[in-house]
């Protein structure tokens, strides 16, 4: 695994990777290969052996299933029989409501129905907990995003870059293949909407506005028909409303009041083919995997159809994959080593923000409660039922989509009305408590902490080797999904966990002294990523922060745990280097990955998370447990002095 071409004080995360690293080959249709991507081919053959197991049935139009199975075997038969001709049917049925508005409120009507289907525009549109009391659910705004990132709309000497290109054959191709002359107005509608979202605004991330006063916040807006068109017909006065950067929301939605009809309609059209194109006649779905998948992300091919099944019914049906996934990865003596592992990581949490002296006793003890209360599901969130790891996800009625009708002839119809579904399920939860209950797909390779509900998911998607393996010691698996487990934890003390308090709610229970501290030290940690380039560019340790304190205190509080537990078995001195080591390294494997330039770049330019080998090489030296079992010395390029090392609280 390591390699001697390479120290580890030069650069560990080459150094344990190397030989993996020239090996591993990135797939033509994909733009990244790494930890995480093996494991989701092993996950995709399980997922696949259900799919393949179900036999496909036609529902009659606008059916809707009976069971679980039904949704199955529904989906599969339309996947199956698609047809691109019925599927841009259905796509001009929509431009033509669009094009036959003929007045402002029809538009807006238009507006708000595309704001809760399937297509991701501008302005969006959903519920989500509010930050006082009573801490209900209520319908948010807020600004949405376009087709590129801003900088490409606002910047000319982008023009002439791949991207740019590839977006303006995009549109012309669609455009003419479709019949749609109007669709190059979308460009200049998209260039005037970024210079609304990209212009930075110094009011509160949010308001409150109680739904008759919007009129008041904004009153040349056609409020009325524009929450019709989104299904908000009944009560949508009397509920109270979340406007996320209102500033910029409102100007987006002043741009929709003085904007030709032509414009917004060209825009919404643009902003639904993105999300329809690969479904499309083979020149419209050509054009669409070179913007965004060959330009924007470096990828070769498109996925193979096998590829492309198993990813669409994940995404449209991942809680009915989620029964029969569980069903393959449930296991009592996995679920009760990862139980033990969890509570000793908030354990060793614990002790180590009693021993924080930046905080104050009080805030202290609110964060040792809060974690105390923390809760923390392992292997399957079971929908209606609070068991930890349970097979059982409950029965189609309490299902997302349980009332999802189905439609023979056309895959994108079905898709919308998945989609819709899931909205008019989380619109119900509308002037009511939080529900506590996660919707989480089992196979995915990720973790999550909700601060809102003070709980953090490691789904049995995550759950393998290398991050997970029975046959390795305990430093390995502490180092994989240990780190993971600390590291979801620590986000209950980021910049933004950290305002949610141990009930979760949004609550500012720090002292100013505290906050004040803790920006201290947080900004030492942005200005040691700043220092750091790749392909000629700066690292961006602010928009990064909260997921590098997460990689260091989860690391941080794991070896803790792991130490201890090494102490309680009696291990030798011999016996804790060689976990400790065994404990970097698996941490420096599971980031393991390889990536094409252009994602590279497009990465560093939108993800919140750090490249793989920042993950690792900018968090490991400031620990000298790793100094000292990987003898590092001085004169090392990844040697820190301890005075210059991070500290965590």
């Amino acid at each position: 695994m390591t390699s001697d071409a390479f120290k580890p004080g030069d650069g560990f995360y080459r150094y344990i990777n190397h030989k993996w690293m020239e090996k591993a080959k990135i797939p033509d249709s994909r733009s990244e290969y790494g930890a995480f991507d093996e494991i989701k081919v092993e996950n995709d053959k399980k997922i696949w052996s259900i799919l393949e197991s179900t036999k496909e049935r036609a529902p009659s139009v606008a059916e809707i299933p009976k069971s679980h199975t039904d949704h199955l075997r529904f989906y599969k038969y339309i996947w199956t029989h698609r047809e691109s001709d019925r599927e841009e049917q259905f796509i001009k049925s929509i431009t033509g409501q669009l094009l036959a508005c003929c007045n402002g409120r029809e538009m807006a009507r238009m507006v708000g129905w595309f704001c809760v289907s399937m297509v991701s525009t501008f302005i969006d549109v959903d519920v989500e907990e509010e930050k006082r009391t009573p801490y209900y659910m209520r319908n948010t705004l807020s600004p949405g995003r376009l087709t590129l990132p801003v900088r490409y709309y606002n910047r000319i000497s982008l023009h002439k870059t791949p991207i740019w290109l590839s977006y303006v054959s995009y549109v012309r191709t669609c455009s003419i293949e479709l019949g749609l002359p109007y669709l190059y107005k979308a460009i200049e509608a998209e260039t005037q909407l970024a210079s609304i979202i990209g212009t930075p605004t110094n009011e509160d991330a949010f308001k409150e506005h109680k739904g008759e006063g919007l009129h008041t916040w904004l009153p040349d807006f056609l409020w009325e028909d524009f929450l019709n068109g989104a299904g908000l017909e009944s009560h949508w006065k009397q509920h109270m409303w979340i406007l996320n950067d209102p500033i910029c929301l409102k100007r987006l939605m002043k741009w929709i009041c003085n904007a030709n009809v032509e414009m917004i309609t060209a825009v919404l059209t643009l902003h639904m083919l993105n999300g329809t194109a690969k479904y499309l006649r083979p020149a419209i779905s050509q054009a669409s995997f070179n913007l965004f998948r060959r330009s924007i992300m470096g990828e070769k091919q498109p996925a193979s159809e096998k590829t492309r099944f198993i990813d669409d019914t994940s995404d449209s049906l991942p809680e009915i994959l989620c029964e029969e996934f569980t069903k393959i990865e449930f296991s009592k003596k996995k679920l009760n080593e990862l139980t033990d592992m969890t509570r000793r990581i908030k354990e060793a949490a614990v002790e180590t923000m009693r021993e924080s002296n930046i905080l104050a006793k009080r805030t202290t003890s609110q964060v040792v409660e809060k974690i105390h209360r923390m809760k923390v599901t392992i292997g399957s969130p079971s929908v209606g039922s609070p068991s930890v790891g349970s097979p059982s996800v409950g029965s189609p009625s309490e299902n997302e989509v349980a009332n999802a009708a189905y439609y023979p002839d056309s895959l994108l119809q079905t898709k919308f009305s998945i989609y819709k579904a899931k909205v008019r399920r989380r619109l119900k939860d509308v002037g009511k408590p939080v529900n506590r209950d996660i919707h989480y797909p089992c196979f995915v390779v990720n973790a999550s902490y909700y601060e809102e509900k003070n709980h953090f998911i490691i789904p049995w998607g995550i759950l393998q080797e290398p991050f997970y393996m029975e046959d390795r010691g305990l430093g390995w698996n502490y180092g994989g999904t240990g780190a993971t487990i600390g590291h979801e934890l620590t986000h209950a003390f980021d910049a933004e966990g950290s305002e949610y308090n141990a009930h979760g709610k949004f609550r500012r229970w720090w002292t100013r002294k505290d906050r004040a501290h803790f920006k201290n030290q947080t900004r030492k940690m942005v200005e040691f990523f700043n220092k750091f380039t790749h392909c000629g560019k700066h690292l961006d340790g602010e928009k990064t922060l909260s997921e590098n304190w997460a990689d260091f205190g989860g690391l941080l509080i794991t070896l803790r745990a792991l130490k201890k537990l090494l102490g309680e078995k009696g291990a030798t001195e011999a016996e804790v280097k060689k976990e400790i080591r065994e404990f970097f390294t698996s941490y420096a494997v599971s980031w393991r990955d390889r990536l094409r330039k252009r994602a590279m770049e497009y990465k560093m330019a939108r993800s919140v998370h750090s490249l793989a080998e920042d993950r690792v090489d900018r968090i490991v030296p400031h620990f000298q447990e790793w100094v000292d079992v990987f003898d590092i010395k001085e004169g090392d390029s990844l040697f820190i002095p301890v005075k210059d090392r991070l500290k965590f609280f």
